[in-house]
């Protein structure tokens, strides 16, 4: 009790320099508080499940998500090392009841799937909830939603428009930490949504997903190469070849990256790299500032150490003293950040896109490593600062021969250095991102997307578009419309083309005739389209022709039809991607996806009732789905853009907390150099040239911490952008002014200070001497 007396007494003796250690601790606690919950929940992803340890999921070719529908049967009737296994496949459709559309995520499987991840049924069985061919499974939140507090056992919904679905049991609404989310569940033998490939005659092979649920003593790697051998042994003559089965534990899926046709929830990877070392450099600075404070002070305690020693404290003593002060600093630290971290909640939910919840640090386990992790904390920022003093000869203390300017002075500017350095690389980084964000966005698409309306255009209602197109051009703001199978962004129908004897991948757009002007894609090459052309010609785009090494187009095919002309390259993806080889056809073989407005800048909403209007007067009861293109693009960079915010709320901290730092040590050289600052004012020197000699050390950390983070940021930055096929670059100019905005902050922070020493009167300095 009385140690405590003692290191309470001490740290309000120095409450300016106690203060802001606190502070910068606290907020540096409370942020990685808020980092650990979101961390803990992500690392929790498919946790839940009681078999998670025995659910892996297929992967063909390395990274390819679906495989054929029949491998379920094949891999049940082959391995007895499988257990069980299910199809798995995810859309978002809707299902009519009364008339009434309801939107919801599908997941068409079998009743494996129930026995696999543990389904928890409210109203009905695993066993036979999905029996018959069309029994649908809703899970409560979706049955309240259509149903109410009504019984929907029984009843029938249609499943896009067309399928009647009989609702056979309730379960409960998947877990929030989830890779696999739905709404409703659907038999895989019903071919309500299909993704599959076809040979032109009838014949079809249908893909899914699959999960195998495998026995306890399976030998994973053993039974990979089995099924390599025997998968890759079969020629198919539908569907991709197969090369090599990849199984891969369910509980790892949710974290990788790069999967084809993955259909599941997946963790953004570059977020989460960028947080866990966030966290560490917050609590690194956060250390350095106790360090830096600490040792600054060493002058203001000497004659405190020197006299316990002379009276006999031993080192240990003082030792654990120093020790002790730290520990206490930081369990203050901790008890403000627990109120602090709710404040920073809602700003951080807006960048993390997802929410937070501080419960699940209480949980006994997470609270326990929590404190062990404060106590290795405060230990780490008080041993140098401990070990130092303690070792304090009272001779030395009370003849003025403590420690040495020097190995103080380099510790301090050495943390600075990193300190500065950490700042200026979140700058550069913040510039950086910022700028490809606003590069790719702005990029020529090679179509107006300005004022770009896409509908969804369900199958059904191919046969409506005459009208809906004659309704909608009757409105004065809607200046063209067209009809399409695909569009930019949702492509659909891919093919293969034989070009002297070389298989080249091709994306296709069949469109009508309206497609080039409301998109406004220029022909640069090639013939107008005439009303005879339909069904018998096609364009390629500017990327196949370089792709086929033709020089010219004409005369050339493209699977029976003349290609007459060469268009504008333009995007079908994100500025990850590279344009690929599109062939736009005219015809309605493939049926119809999408309409497409293109729409007068004037009273938008206006617009949107009478496409609205129109939609409920020719298909009723099917629902509007429409998005602008300009949303669609902002989409697409909506984790480039989390992570911008990331680093720009992180670059914010990290240069309050190494300000907190700078303005203490700024306080204890000031005050060092009192006399020295006196002298000079006596013998003529300005308040300018005062203030200079102060300044000049923090301006010296600045530039050294600047030859560390321009090679380092350009390093991790060329690598991140690297993964854009389009990217803005690295000029010289971006390291130039974040260098220059981190000159400007450490001298707009040291500057008061020096200001408030220089104008001092001198008599004050000198009056003692």
């Amino acid at each position: 009790m009385t140690r405590l007396r003692i290191i309470l007494r001490s740290l309000i003796k120095n409450k300016s320099t106690s203060a802001i250690i606190i502070t910068g601790f606290s907020v540096s606690i409370s942020i990685v508080l808020i980092l650990i919950a979101f961390l803990i929940n992500e690392f929790s992803v498919d946790n839940g499940y009681p078999n998670i340890d025995r659910i892996y999921r297929v992967f063909a070719n390395d990274n390819v998500a679906s495989v054929r529908e029949d491998f379920r049967e094949y891999f049940l009737g082959n391995y007895p090392e499988i257990k069980d296994a299910c199809r798995y496949n995810s859309y978002q459709t809707t299902v009519t009841f009364d008339d009434i559309p309801f939107t919801g995520q599908m997941i068409a499987t079998d009743s494996s799937f129930f026995n696999i991840f543990s389904s928890g049924f409210l109203i009905g069985h695993a066993s036979y909830s999905l029996s018959n061919p069309n029994d649908i499974v809703l899970t409560e939140s979706f049955a309240k939603k259509i149903f109410g507090n009504e019984d929907p056992i029984g009843k029938t919904l249609i499943a896009e428009y067309k399928e009647p679905l009989v609702v056979s049991g309730i379960i409960e609404d998947f877990p929030d930490n989830s890779s696999i989310q739905g709404d409703f569940i659907t038999n895989s033998t019903t071919k309500i949504w299909y993704e599959g490939t076809s040979d032109g005659q009838g014949n079809r092979v249908n893909y899914f997903r699959l999960f195998c649920l495998t026995d306890n003593k399976a030998n994973i790697p053993v039974l990979e190469d089995m099924l390599t051998k025997d998968i890759s042994s079969i020629k198919y003559s539908l569907g991709y070849p197969i090369e090599s089965i990849r199984l891969i534990p369910f509980s790892e899926s949710y974290f990788m990256q790069g999967i084809n046709r993955s259909q599941t929830r997946h963790a953004n990877i570059k977020l989460i790299k960028l947080l866990l070392v966030i966290t560490s450099v917050i609590i690194l600075l956060a250390i350095f500032n106790y360090i830096n404070l600490t040792t600054a002070g060493f002058t203001d305690r000497y004659k405190e150490i020197a006299v316990k020693k002379t009276i006999g404290a031993s080192r240990q003593k003082v030792f654990l003293q120093f020790i002790s002060e730290s520990v206490l600093v930081c369990f203050i630290a901790l008890l403000v950040a627990l109120l602090l971290s709710s404040f920073w909640i809602p700003l951080f939910e807006k960048f993390l896109g997802d929410s937070v919840n501080l419960k699940v640090l209480y949980k006994p386990m997470v609270l326990v490593s929590i404190l062990t992790g404060v106590l290795m904390i405060s230990i780490l920022s008080g041993i140098y600062p401990a070990l130092v003093i303690s070792g304090l000869r009272p001779i030395n203390i009370f003849m003025k021969r403590g420690i040495t300017k020097r190995s103080t002075f380099n510790l301090r500017g050495v943390l600075n250095i990193i300190q500065n350095a950490v700042s200026v690389t979140l700058i550069i980084a913040l510039i950086v991102i910022t700028r490809q964000i606003d590069y790719v966005r702005t990029k020529d698409f090679g179509f107006d997307t300005d004022r770009l309306l896409s509908v969804h255009i369900h199958w059904r209602l191919a046969d409506k578009t005459g009208i809906i197109r004659d309704k909608l051009l009757q409105e004065p703001t809607v200046k063209n419309v067209c009809f399409s199978h695909g569009t930019p962004g949702s492509i659909y129908s891919y093919s293969s083309w034989n070009v002297d004897d070389r298989q080249l991948k091709m994306n296709d757009l069949t469109v009508d005739s309206a497609f080039f002007n409301v998109f406004r894609i220029p022909i640069l090459v090639g013939r107008e389209l005439l009303p005879s052309d339909f069904e018998k010609v096609c364009y390629i785009n500017e990327t196949a022709l370089k792709t086929s090494g033709w020089d010219t187009f004409e005369g050339q095919k493209y699977h029976g039809m003349e290609i007459i002309g060469v268009v504008k390259d333009f995007h079908l993806a994100s500025m990850y991607n590279p344009i690929e080889p599109v062939a736009v056809v005219f015809s309605s073989g493939m049926g119809v996806s999408h309409m497409t407005l293109r729409v007068e800048p004037v009273n938008i909403p206006k617009t949107i009732n009478a496409l609205t209007k129109a939609w409920k007067e020719v298909c009723p009861g099917h629902e509007l789905k429409y998005q602008f293109y300009d949303d669609w693009l902002d989409s697409m960079y909506k984790s480039e853009e989390r992570l911008a915010a990331a680093i720009r709320l992180f670059a914010v901290l990290a240069i309050i907390i190494s300000c907190l730092g700078i303005i203490g040590i700024a306080e204890f050289a000031i005050k060092k150099r009192t006399k020295e600052i006196g002298l000079r004012k006596v013998n003529g020197a300005r308040i300018s040239q005062v203030m200079v000699l102060l300044n000049m050390d923090f301006i010296r950390w600045v530039f050294l911490a600047l030859f560390i983070a321009i090679p380092l940021s350009y390093f991790l930055l060329k690598k991140w952008l690297e993964t854009f096929a389009y990217r803005a670059g690295l000029s010289w100019w971006i390291f130039t002014i974040s260098g220059i905005i981190a000159l400007f902050i450490a001298l707009l922070t040291v500057s008061w200070q020096s200001w408030r020493a220089a104008t001092r009167n001198p008599v004050e300095a000198l009056r003692y001497e």
